[in-house]
């Protein structure tokens, strides 16, 4: 890892040590990770950053759908919002990685990958 690199993973540390509710999204992307491997965007939060596992996923659901004012209909799974749902191969909480082993994809409930 370059030195850039390093001083914002550590800058990104920092801020989430001091308790900053941060969000991980796709739209500004992650150093060495292409938009589309959104995935890779979590498992350098997991690996760089000091996000635990559920932190990584949090920030990129319920906490991004707070920040953005849409909680009420997307970001968790609850009754009368939209079941949008990635299942994947393996368990993300102990390694995050398993998001990228996606096999299936929800929309609105129905199975649509």
């Amino acid at each position: 890892m370059n030195s850039e690199y390093g001083e914002r993973f550590d800058l990104l540390r920092r801020t989430l040590e001091a308790s900053v509710r941060m969000v991980i999204s796709s739209d500004a992307g992650v150093p060495d990770t292409r938009f589309e491997d959104f995935a890779g965007s979590l498992v350098i939060a997991v690996m760089c950053c000091g996000f635990s596992p559920m932190g990584a996923i949090i920030a990129s659901t319920s906490r991004a759908a707070e920040m953005l004012g849409l909680a009420d209909r997307v970001g968790s799974l609850e009754p009368g919002k939209f079941a949008d749902i990635l299942a994947v191969d393996g368990d993300p909480l102990q390694d995050i990685s398993a998001m990228r082993r996606i096999v299936g994809v929800f929309k609105d409930g129905r199975r649509i990958v």
